[in-house]
């Protein structure tokens, strides 16, 4: 779904456009509209995985202003690593598509070998035809594009946790 802030991200490291989109985004969004409560996380876990540090923040931040704790992990072999020792405890998984040593897909395939059940939200600035062209082993229970804002990273994760129960 394109948005009216909808910009298209650069193949290699963030841009001073992105970046200012992003923390544009964050501050107009990020604060609930028409007095809505949007805490749906009630200390549950949600692991991060994102190699853009500024975005991981932001994403961060948003999670915990819908009552989530969060765990981070900069590319898909730390994911795999905390969610080895955090599993338990992990309700659901946000990912990145495009990382280093272990890009979204194969992030994936090995948290769903540990974990067969696990929610995971995949996320991408391209399009989701893109992101889905060829055959995957694995199929997420979201996909979210990049940037969004609270209100869509809430029904991406109700959708992902909806599916799970």
């Amino acid at each position: 779904m394109r948005t009216p802030y909808h910009r298209p991200v650069p193949k290699e490291g963030p841009s001073l456009n992105r970046l200012h989109t992003l923390r544009h985004r964050a501050e107009q969004k990020f604060e609930p509209q028409n007095d809505e409560n949007p805490e749906i996380g009630e200390g549950d876990m949600v692991l991060v995985v994102d190699d853009d540090v500024f975005f991981l923040e932001i994403v961060s931040l948003m999670l915990t202003r819908l009552g989530f704790t969060v765990l981070e992990a900069k590319d898909g072999v730390e994911a795999v690593e905390v969610f080895e020792q955090q599993q338990e405890s992990i309700c659901c998984v946000l990912c990145d598509l495009e990382m280093p040593r272990m890009n979204g897909w194969e992030t994936l395939d090995a948290l769903r070998r540990l974990a067969p059940g696990i929610p995971v939200i995949l996320s991408s600035g391209r399009a989701q035809a893109e992101v889905f062209a060829g055959d995957h082993p694995e199929l997420p229970q979201v996909f979210l594009g990049k940037p969004y804002c609270l209100k869509e990273l809430r029904e991406a994760i109700l959708k992902a946790l909806e599916k799970k129960a």
